[in-house]
This record gives structure tokens, sequence and C-alpha cells, in this order.
């Protein structure tokens, strides 16, 4: 027998499977509420426990597990026009697998500011303007995210004439910053893997180190 624990760790619950993959068959299955909000490795243990007194103590050559806790990664994204750098930030970021809790387009408004205050999100996707194109706009909504409370990164990748000003803007308000080249750098030209490189990367930091996941796969 080849046993592989497979865990599938969701918002709610935390789901686990033991299989024999020799024989193609489920030796158990047993969940556990999900503890996102702590460590996952508390719902996790909760399961293996009444896993276990459904196949009794096994051996497991692998252990894998997937995510989708806390509803996965989720950015709020700004560009400068809706159809143009909005449209790119938002492929940029779905490219990555993230969620998508709200795309903005012009200057943040103080109802825009409110729904980012009232909800969480894990990155924030900066953009606006092509090379050489709008700066005041990717600057000015620079200081509106510099003034948001909690702790996330924020992605910038606009216009290269104002990326610097922007990026150190948000720096000196204590923000974590990631400077990308800019998604649109021309009007017929989009530029999305740097910034799914970087989003892919935040992923496995905020979420799969941070909640406790990279210690089940084994």
């Amino acid at each position: 027998m080849n046993a592989v624990l497979l865990a599938d760790i969701g918002s709610t619950f935390t789901k686990l499977y033991a299989v024999d993959t020799d024989s193609i068959t489920l030796l158990g299955r047993a969940q556990a509420p999900t503890t996102v909000k702590t460590d996952v490795m508390e719902g996790f243990n909760n399961a293996m426990s009444l896993l276990t007194d459904i196949t009794g103590n096994i051996e497991y050559s692998r252990k894998l597990a997937c995510s989708s806790a806390a509803g996965g990664l989720a950015v709020a994204v700004s560009g400068l026009v809706e159809s143009l750098t909005l449209k790119a930030a938002r492929h940029a970021a779905l490219g990555a697998g993230a969620r998508i809790i709200r795309g903005f387009h012009h200057e943040l408004t103080q109802s825009d500011l409110d729904f980012l205050t009232k909800n969480d999100f894990d990155i924030f996707l900066l953009t606006g303007g092509t090379d050489g194109g709008n700066t005041d706009v990717i600057i000015k909504n620079a200081r509106h995210i510099a003034g948001l409370s909690g702790e996330f990164p924020v992605v910038v990748a606009g216009n290269r004439n104002a990326s610097d000003e922007a990026a150190d803007i948000l720096r000196a308000s204590g923000k974590t910053v990631y400077q990308c080249p800019n998604i649109l750098p021309t009007l017929d030209t989009m530029n999305t893997d740097p910034v799914n490189s970087v989003i892919r990367q935040l992923f496995m930091d905020r979420i799969i180190h941070a909640k406790g996941i990279s210690r089940i796969n084994s």
C-alpha cells in the first residue's frame, strides 16, 4: 500500500482524504472547521484526529495540500482608464490566480477609500498611465493608499515616469512596496508577466507560509 494524504483547506472546512495510490482506493475522509485566522494547522490537526479514528495510524508516503482559505489571495486594483490600465491590471492579477475584490479607475474617491477600509485584502495593485503619459492620478492614488491603515504590500506597475515617486510615497508611510515595469507601457502593449511573478510570490509568502500550509506538504 502506498498511502497519500490529501488536504483541501477551504475558507470554512479543512477536508482530508487518505488514498492508497497503488489500488486507487479511498481509505477514509474527515473534515473540521478551518482555523485560518490563527494557524491552519489547528484545523488540520483536528481533522487529522478524526481521520485517524476512521483509518487507524497510517504512515503516509506523501502529504499534499491546496487551499482557498480566506478566499484565496484578495487583491484590490486601480488604474487610470477603465478600458485600458485597469483592464490590464485586472488581467495581471487574475493571471496570477488572485481574486479581485474591487477595481478602481481614475483618482480614488472617499467612498473607494471607505470600501478599502471596511474590506480585507492582501495586496493593492497600483497602476495608471502609459509611459510618458498621465502622472497625476497614480501619484495621488499613492498618497491615498499611503493613508490607509492595515498591513498590505503594494505592487506599483504604472507609468515609469511616476513609478519611483509613487513608490517613495508609499514606503515613507511604512508600506511594503514592489515595483514592476508598467503593465501598459503603450496603448497597444500589455506587459503583465512581471506583476504575475510578484503576486504569485506574495501568495506563497502571505497565504501558504504565513498560514502554515507549507508545513503540511511533504
